[in-house]
């Protein structure tokens, strides 16, 4: 029987964090995942793609065929790291940079895509989630947006297909 291991406590002043400084590092997919193709030709835009769950999810989509636009604020080595990852796994990518919360930046992100690939099939926008949490929720069920939510999901909409 084998001992459960505890990670060491972390803290890391500057947030949101940078990966890189973590030990053990995040696990974003297993060597043994295996693809089945199921968003091959599909376009979709992972805002927070460069760590954590938005990492894991801008691989996997990468990994099942999808091509990929990660946003990120401001973590260059943690979203240059998501980017070789994804190319491990034969897809393309497009990072940017920028803060999520400025509805400019979410229309670059569309423009970006719908210029390079010609289409948007997703987006998924865990870090507006996270950002928000309830909030966000609470405003859409109620026909308003959050700062972050409603700048990224009125933008996107009329690009989705």
């Amino acid at each position: 029987m084998s001992e459960e291991k505890t990670p060491p406590a972390q803290h890391q002043d500057q947030q949101p964090g940078s990966e890189e400084k973590m030990d053990p590092p995040p696990v974003f997919i297993h060597d043994h995942y295996r693809s089945a193709g199921k968003l091959k030709d599909k376009v979709a835009i992972v805002t927070g793609g460069d760590s954590g769950i938005g990492r894991a999810v801008a691989v996997h989509f990468a990994a099942e065929g999808a091509k990929v636009l990660i946003s990120y604020l401001d973590e260059h080595d943690d979203a240059r790291t998501a980017c070789e990852e994804i190319g491990k796994r034969g897809g393309e990518v497009i990072s940017h940079v920028g803060d999520i919360g400025e509805r400019e930046l979410c229309q670059e992100l569309i423009d970006t895509v719908l210029e390079r690939w010609g289409r948007l099939d997703a987006a998924d926008s865990l870090h507006l989630r996270r950002r928000l949490g309830r909030r966000i929720r609470r405003q859409y069920a109620h026909g308003t947006s959050g700062r972050a939510g409603g700048s990224g999901a009125r933008v996107c909409l009329p690009g989705l297909r």
